[in-house]
């Protein structure tokens, strides 16, 4: 992969080409520095096209996330990101590595992006949240320490073609789901009810999978409030559902009651009224059983990991609100796979949802380099314009760990290397953790304003004359580190090749 940058303005080597070449770089790393005006689109777009044509990888492909929408490329595709579109990412879909992957990884990671890009959990909502991410997990078939329950083949996933959202009924509690508003589709053999009616009592049953599937954010907040409405009554699944029978069939008594007295005058059916004693009745031997059941202990753990049941609700409400910001889809954007250049549209995303949605999707790309394992080169380039929303010096931010993971790249290093490269592109060097700057391999200053030059001279170690000597869209300056050097210089390079005999 090869990058023309301009030409070289240095006396001896004036107008040869500077010429950015992966083989030779230590790391594959590119940081872009630019005031407004500097042309840090125009050349955002010769760095990402460039890597796009010279890339010999047929899997190769460059993730651009475009905060503005204005940033465009030849032969790219684009998505847009936003509520309405049924497009988005799951960030707890598993990794099926054994070393890399698991529900432990993907929970830690979820919670990490999560207290990054919204306010922080406290200590007992990141537990009460960890717990049911792991029992959505759980429900879902992955066991935490069985690799062997992570892998799920989406070629085989199965969704049928209608509004009905089904779930999963043991053959014993048929009446209860019955009574609750649930149907029976003897095609598909389950029971199913539209996606509206999947709350209450119908949630003691989890969504039926006719394949293995990941769980999302959007079913850990139905078990979520699921739990929560057992800890507010106090009582196991089976006890809650036959509660909220009895309310159902008083309803439906009084509504009858109420229509054959407006139409007769009178009431005669006595059988509405057999049916609510019934469920009376069940009510009361499944709240009875659950406090009998009490006495070992072992039964109410269920409900004692969760806390209590405020913390519970302050959770229900975060999954509420997560589940509102539209992104967490299970939809794969329709990119086109031809393409080497994707285009993350997220303009319509507000600042913080643009963060997590940045993190969350660097994170899977992680995730699959990992599992993916050591590689001499680039699968994915990661391009993040205006990183400063993403970036800071937490270790266990991702993009972090993708510039350490990276920071040993090419034959004749040994290291880790998993093929991924990121491009970032700021204001000022400011935005840049001191850490992260020196994983990137070569740095580039279009121009900074003036009072960002002692910032540029301490983090980055560039002259107070090279800064000066920088000319808005026809003098930069740019730093290589190439294998073998022990130091690297700063370059001073023209846009144009250009004819010129006084000393810069």
């Amino acid at each position: 992969m090869q990058i023309p940058l301009g030409f070289n303005a240095g006396r001896n080597v004036q107008n040869q080409p500077v010429v950015w070449d992966h083989r030779k770089m230590v790391n594959p790393h590119i940081c872009i520095l630019g005031m407004t005006g500097a042309g840090k689109s125009y050349n955002l777009r010769k760095v990402v096209e460039s890597l796009a044509r010279t890339n010999d990888n047929p899997d190769y492909h460059a993730h651009i996330f475009d905060v503005h929408g204005d940033l465009h490329f030849e032969q790219s595709s684009e998505v847009l990101f936003s509520e309405q579109t049924q497009y988005g990412l799951n960030p707890l879909e598993i990794s099926a590595n054994p070393h890399f992957g698991g529900v432990r990884k993907k929970t830690r990671a979820f919670l990490q992006i999560l207290g990054k890009t919204s306010r922080t959990l406290g200590e007992k909502q990141e537990g009460v949240l960890r717990h049911l991410i792991y029992d959505t997990y759980s429900n879902f078939g992955f066991d935490m320490d069985k690799p062997e329950t992570w892998t799920v083949d989406k070629s085989q996933t199965f969704v049928p073609l209608n509004d009905r959202f089904y779930i999963d009924v043991p053959f014993g509690e048929k009446e209860d789901a019955s009574a609750l508003g649930a149907r029976w589709d003897p095609e598909q053999k389950s029971w199913w009810v539209h996606l509206d009616d999947y709350k209450d009592g119908l949630t003691r049953w989890p969504p039926k999978h006719f394949t293995r599937a990941n769980p999302t954010i959007n079913d850990v907040l139905r078990y979520a409030k699921h739990i929560n409405r057992c800890t507010f009554i106090g009582a196991n699944s089976e006890a809650c559902s036959k509660l909220e029978i009895v309310h159902k069939r008083a309803n439906n008594f009084i509504r009858k009651r109420l229509k054959e007295y407006a139409a007769k005058g009178s009431w005669q059916d006595e059988k509405t009224a057999d049916e609510v004693e019934k469920a009376k009745v069940k009510a009361i031997e499944a709240f009875t059983e659950y406090v009998n059941s009490v006495a070992s202990g072992k039964e109410i753990d269920q409900l004692l990991k969760y806390d209590s049941s405020d913390v519970l609700a302050s959770v229900v409400n975060r999954l509420e609100n997560l589940n509102a910001i539209g992104i967490f889809k299970t939809e794969q954007p329709p990119f086109d796979p031809k393409a080497t250049i994707w285009r993350y549209n997220i303009r319509a995303l507000g600042i913080q949802e643009r963060s997590m949605f940045i993190l969350f999707k660097c994170q899977e790309l992680f995730e699959q380099a990992l599992q993916r394992g050591e590689t001499d080169k680039i699968y994915d380039t990661i391009v993040i314009d205006e990183a400063h929303i993403v970036l800071d010096d937490d270790p266990d931010n991702i993009l972090n760990k993708i510039s350490l993971e990276g920071r040993k790249f090419g034959l004749q290093l040994e290291g880790r290397k998993f093929g991924l490269q990121l491009v970032f592109v700021t204001q000022s060097p400011e935005h840049i953790p001191k850490d992260t700057m020196t994983t990137m391999g070569t740095k580039i200053i279009l121009g900074l304003d003036e009072i960002l030059w002692k910032p540029a001279i301490n983090k980055m170690n560039v002259p107070l004359k090279s800064l000066e000597w920088i000319i808005l869209q026809k003098r930069f300056l740019v730093q290589m580190k190439t294998i073998g050097e022990a130091q690297s210089q700063w370059t001073y390079a023209y846009f144009q090749p250009i004819h010129y005999t006084n000393k810069h």
